[in-house]
């Protein structure tokens, strides 16, 4: 999870609170609950809260859109409908039957993801950062630390089209490649399955 330096943690019954880093040298009583958050799933060693995965997803959209030929925006298309937003909300201490069907389905982009990282990867990413802060799709969004989050979307996309997609400059693929590619990456995970742990939190 992505927190700022020297923010300490609280977990208190499967919610998650982070406090001022003074919190060790003050009375339980005294502090400040500024944030909190909720534990999904663990995999590969790395845990996902509910934060995480709505920033993943917001990005996953915002990339999908600034890219609609994406294979991540391609393959991930039924877990990015807007209406599956709803998903993300906080208000309950319990996960509903339908949040954990969702989730139990993001655990595949979350397996994917830590895969993708298990490989080297040489990214420029300053231009693409520099378009996508000026895109379209980006207006109405408040960038902030989410731009780290489509930066790792933007890589993983690389990590799978380079492996499923024709490797041609400034190539567009047609419905017949992505379709294929899909395969692709639905055999992939296949593989990686049972490789990668996963714990959930439900």
């Amino acid at each position: 999870m992505k927190y700022k330096i020297f923010k300490k943690v609280l977990l208190i019954g499967g919610l998650l609170f982070s406090t001022s880093q003074n919190f060790w040298a003050n009375e339980v009583d005294q502090v400040k609950l500024v944030d909190q958050d909720k534990f999904v799933f663990k995999v590969a060693g790395q845990v996902f809260s509910l934060q995480d995965l709505h920033a993943y997803y917001r990005s996953m959209r915002i990339f999908g859109c600034y890219d609609s030929h994406s294979l991540i925006r391609s393959f991930f298309s039924n877990e990015l409908k807007k209406e599956n937003e709803t998903f993300y909300t906080q208000d309950n201490l319990i996960f509903s039957e339908n949040q954990k069907i969702y989730f139990q389905k993001i655990i595949t982009f979350a397996k994917l993801l830590m895969y993708s990282k298990s490989f080297e990867q040489s990214s420029n990413l300053k231009e693409f950062e520099t378009k996508i802060r000026a895109h379209k799709c980006s207006n109405g969004h408040n960038l902030g630390d989410l731009i780290v989050y489509i930066k790792e979307v933007k890589v993983l996309d690389h990590f799978l089209s380079s492996r499923f997609l024709p490797r041609k400059e400034d190539y567009l693929p047609t419905k017949q490649d992505l379709s294929k590619a899909r395969s692709g990456v639905q055999n992939l995970i296949n593989s990686i399955q049972k490789q990668i742990d996963q714990e959930v939190y439900w």
